[in-house]
């Protein structure tokens, strides 16, 4: 299989971890098939293909990365690319890491069924891109709209990382709006083995990937400062992205096949901090 986006912290941990289950990962990064250089990524990847292979793609520009709208507009050349790879090279699954950010501010909790409704430069870019991609891969497509990914190696932008990083210094953990706004994070051991599984099944189409165990982000702050035994709380005032982001149970429960999704809130979830 081959991996778009190897420098990337999710990439680098998809790498390792799918290496470790036993599949051939072959990770190319921008400087090798840069998605916004069509003829350059038909060039880098026409002959990595000797039979139909799955492609997972994580590259992309991010919302904590920031930027003006120009910038999240890149994310639809990398779509377009794609999808021109897709009609050129014997890609049997695409694998699309999108985002939650397609859903907007949910004011429910996200079921399978549950449709995108973007706000933002960056939710419009992923919902964009997610339809071009559609178009470009009937049958061949699993779209995967994670919430927020924490953990494994060289976490340092997830909520968890944040607070842990504040709590070593024995600063004060700031929770806009109470830390009442509930989230559902997706666990990176949980991310490797559900890309792994979805290889091996096949494509799924669209899948809203939350595991359906959320916490309030204060109760995240007081697991990490438990587990830290440093740092404090202190309510501010709302800010634009305190709704809650959680998601029904049945988002994943027909590919779980027995596994328990980890919430940062459990026994132990937090040692590798």
């Amino acid at each position: 299989m081959i991996l778009l986006g190897r420098s990337g912290y999710v990439a680098r941990n998809l790498a390792t971890g799918l290496g470790a289950l036993g599949f051939d990962v072959a990770a190319r990064g921008r400087p090798d098939c840069d998605l916004e250089d069509w003829p350059a990524a038909l060039a880098d990847l026409r002959g990595r293909f000797s039979q139909p292979s799955a492609v997972v793609c994580v590259s992309g520009i991010t919302r904590t990365a920031g930027g003006a709208e120009s910038a999240f507009r890149r994310n639809v050349v990398m779509a377009e690319t794609l999808a021109r790879l897709g009609r050129m090279l014997p890609i049997a699954h695409l694998i699309f890491v999108s985002s939650a950010d397609v859903f907007g501010h949910p004011t429910a909790a996200i079921r399978p069924d549950t449709a995108p409704a973007p706000e933002g430069a960056y939710g419009q870019s992923k919902a964009e891109s997610e339809a071009i991609l559609a178009e470009g891969f009937p049958g061949r497509l699993t779209l995967l709209r994670p919430p927020g990914i924490w953990g494994g190696s060289g976490d340092s932008a997830s909520l968890i990382a944040r607070f842990a990083a504040i709590a070593r210094m024995g600063g004060t953990i700031r929770l806009s709006g109470g830390g009442g706004a509930l989230r559902d994070l997706l666990w990176m051991d949980d991310l490797v083995w559900l890309v792994a599984h979805l290889l091996r099944r096949g494509p799924v189409g669209a899948l809203n990937a939350g595991p359906g165990r959320p916490v309030s982000v204060a109760a995240i702050a007081q697991a990490v400062i438990a587990h830290i035994g440093r740092g404090g709380l202190e309510a501010v005032p709302a800010a634009e992205r305190d709704f809650d982001l959680s998601f029904d149970p049945a988002c994943l429960g027909a590919l779980a096949c027995g596994r328990r999704w980890t919430s940062p809130c459990d026994a132990g979830a937090l040692a590798g901090l």
